[in-house]
């Protein structure tokens, strides 16, 4: 919520609690579920993040009315993954003193331990709240470890390089803590480089032909019942997400062919937004394919499609804010009718 970006989120934070969590036993696909359920609650609700505004620039809304919309459906979905955690937690025998025993001793005698190491995280973070684009605050982050590793840690100049490209292999004879420090590196990652390109490629191919917008202005012309409209509007939005590969194609597309159709049935954008913010902004991260998914799985190092089952908030939410917009039918919809709805209904005899 603070920093407005999921994938800063994970690679930063999010690496430090998978450690943590697997140093005492904790099942990693199930944490990394979670990790991202909340990295994706932050995404989407927060007004730093560029998703949310995207989705405020494609629907023509108000930015801190939205902030009040999307709250109610995200907590209610958040209330419930933490109950699902707690009920799964219950089942789990965590071994705290097992695993990680020893390990802080193991640490010590492997590597140097200096407040200077705190510099590449304080440093990321700040400059990732400071609005300071991704790339380059994790490039800071690495330069600075690099050079933290020579001068503090005292390694060879070449292995900061080395470890970049081919991962770091750690062997400090404790079992877990190495399993923990290994990974990383572009060779490693090379697979996932490969996908990000292919998906950039295929949503760019799917945004100029105009293939998507062609089927989706076809969908819903005859619909007009708001519950019907939401349920298409989120189904669209996350068909696109499964089809262009990325998160803001289907902000973008979805956003830009329905809102004339919310305008013509006298729906205020606010509800298209959080339709849209409800589906295919969030479904974008447990997507294998997805640039989300795979940025997510990268940050975590783990697969998707292992913790896509693990990511609760993300899939109950489109189903929670299905729920409330069939209340809210049900109530007359008053939070989400425009001025003109009243002569609209006059027109059909509603």
């Amino acid at each position: 919520m603070m920093l407005g970006t999921s994938i800063g989120t994970l690679s930063t934070l999010g690496v430090a609690i998978m450690g943590m969590g697997q140093g005492v036993g904790v099942n990693p696909a199930l944490l990394a579920g979670a990790l991202v359920s909340g990295a994706l609650f932050g995404d989407r609700s927060s007004p730093l993040a560029g998703s949310l505004n995207l989705n405020v620039a494609m629907t023509g809304t108000d930015l801190r009315r939205m902030l009040t919309v999307l709250m109610p459906t995200g907590i209610t979905a958040a209330v419930l993954a933490l109950g699902a955690y707690i009920l799964m937690n219950s089942r789990v025998a965590l071994d705290p003193a097992g695993s990680g025993t020893g390990m802080r001793e193991a640490i010590g005698a492997a590597f140097v331990i200096s407040p200077w190491l705190l510099v590449p995280p304080v440093l990321v973070l700040l400059m990732a709240f400071l609005r300071v684009p991704v790339r380059w605050a994790l490039g800071c982050g690495i330069v600075s470890g690099g050079l933290l590793g020579v001068l503090v840690g005292g390694v060879d100049a070449l292995e900061p390089v080395r470890s970049a490209v081919m991962g770091y292999a750690s062997a400090t004879g404790n079992a877990s803590m190495d399993l923990i420090f290994s990974g990383g590196g572009l060779v490693p990652m090379l697979k996932q480089i490969t996908l990000l390109l292919v998906a950039g490629v295929f949503s760019g191919i799917m945004e100029k032909t105009g293939m998507l917008t062609l089927v989706i202005s076809r969908l819903v012309e005859s619909v007009h019942r708001p519950l019907a409209l939401v349920s298409s509007t989120m189904a669209i939005s996350t068909a696109v997400a499964l089809v262009a590969g990325n998160q803001a194609l289907p902000i973008i597309i979805s956003g830009r062919m329905l809102r004339p159709v919310y305008e013509r049935e006298g729906l205020s954008p606010e509800l298209l937004s959080r339709s849209l913010a409800d589906s295919g902004t969030v479904l974008s991260g447990v997507i294998p394919w997805n640039l989300m998914g795979i940025l997510a799985s990268a940050s975590l190092g783990i697969s998707v499609r292992a913790f896509l089952p693990y990511a609760i908030w993300a899939l109950i939410l489109p189903f929670v804010s299905l729920a409330f917009t069939a209340v809210e039918e049900r109530r007359g919809l008053s939070a989400f009718r425009t001025a003109s709805n009243t002569e609209l209904n006059a027109v059909r005899g509603d």
